[in-house]
């Protein structure tokens, strides 16, 4: 059965991370965006939610000083989840080619804007639009 890993994602978090405690037991079927984990940083405690259905296998117990991005835990899931899991982060691999306009923009928005800030807004945007087409075509919720 293929699995989908679980691992706090940093987005310019602290380095590190702590688990608080499991919001489900080892074994356990969840369900998609049910909350399985709890964890701390220096800034912050946050749920993560299972991304999709499947049963839970914890890998580090509560308690525990880990760095960022650690795999902290795995979803079982079931082969057309896991296709759709693919399809899914073949989507938000994007590349991203800007356009004269766009290029005009950024120029102008330097010392309102970061560059940083506005290239994250286009991501975002094209994201949206590829999961937009996505959805019309079809597949399996997440």
């Amino acid at each position: 059965m293929p699995v989908i890993d679980i691992a706090p994602d940093s987005l310019g978090y602290p380095e590190t991370f702590s688990i608080i405690r499991w919001l489900a037991a080892d074994g356990t079927d969840v369900a998609w965006n049910q909350c399985v984990v709890e964890v701390e940083n220096e800034k912050a405690t946050f749920e993560i939610e299972a991304e999709y259905p499947g049963r839970l296998r914890i890998l580090c117990q509560a308690g525990r000083d880990l760095p960022m991005n650690s795999v902290i835990g795995q979803l079982e899931v079931a082969d057309e989840v896991y296709a759709e899991y693919v399809r899914r982060q073949q989507l938000f691999n994007v590349t991203l080619r800007l356009e004269p306009d766009q290029w005009d923009a950024l120029h102008r928005a330097r010392g309102k804007l970061s560059v940083q800030a506005y290239v994250h807004h286009l991501v975002e945007a094209e994201v949206n639009r590829r999961m937009h087409e996505s959805q019309e075509g079809g597949g399996v919720e997440p």
